[in-house]
């Protein structure tokens, strides 16, 4: 069950997407979900590259009435990095490029200079929270050109989102999601925000811009797909 803000972030233009969660919330499931849907799509014709280390999800399956496809280039250092998987990839002409994980500050100043160059970005992050996304994010850049890479991730965000599994009633698990969608105000607003406010500033703005994760909690709880228990425990997790 995914939300329409989130089905609708697979329709930005530019810039860049985050998913995130911590290991095992389902957030590359998530974000191969949503590429999977833009390919499939019977009236448009996309063609993704991913860049992953390792490859999670083999795509070859898909077979778009377009002739859309999702092309996978494996990472294996020093032969082929994130950074020379970005610059080749910017001479193909791809529709979207998707970086399995940012997880250092290679990857994160590739997905930069990726998005900020008018290309659609996706990738994953390791944090609790969307607010906690972005701090990862800004501590990810390379500290001699961090003032740089901090203004152009503030000029190319377009939405983050994170994911929490919560126990379904009935057995199995369910996702609740925390995101935020950075219009131009919002954009403006944050790179006048010291980067170190940038936690407290977006968990402020969620509240009345985005979907926190109690708000997501509580959907789930009126659904009828989690107990009032389980509601309780995942709320005082934020406490």
């Amino acid at each position: 069950m995914v939300e329409p803000e989130v089905l609708a972030s697979n329709d930005i233009v530019s810039g860049m997407k985050l998913i995130g969660g911590v290991t095992g919330s389902g957030k590359s499931s998530l974000a191969f979900a949503l590429a999977e849907e833009k390919v499939m799509r019977p009236d448009a014709n996309y063609n993704i590259a991913t860049g992953e280390h390792p490859i999670e999800f083999l795509m070859d399956y898909i077979r778009s009435p377009t002739g859309s496809k999702i092309t996978q280039t494996p990472i294996h250092p020093p032969h082929m990095t994130f950074a020379k998987f970005v610059r080749g990839t910017t001479r193909r002409e791809m529709t979207e490029l998707i970086v399995g994980e940012c997880r250092d500050s290679e990857t994160m100043d590739a997905a930069i200079n990726c998005a900020i160059t008018g290309g659609i970005l996706g990738t994953t992050i390791h944090a609790d929270n969307v607010g906690l996304m972005m701090q990862r994010a800004v501590s990810l850049c390379a500290r001699e050109e961090r003032d740089n890479l901090v203004s152009a991730l503030a000029q190319s965000m377009r939405f983050c989102l994170n994911q929490r599994l919560l126990p379904r009633k009935g057995g199995g698990r369910v996702a609740i999601r925390e995101f935020l969608t950075f219009d131009r105000d919002l954009r403006f607003k944050l790179m006048r925000t010291d980067p170190r406010s940038w936690p407290e500033f977006i968990n402020d703005v969620l509240k009345t811009d985005g979907q926190s994760f109690a708000r997501a909690i509580d959907a789930r709880l009126e659904q009828d797909l989690i107990t009032e228990e389980v509601a309780l425990m995942a709320k005082r997790r934020d406490d």
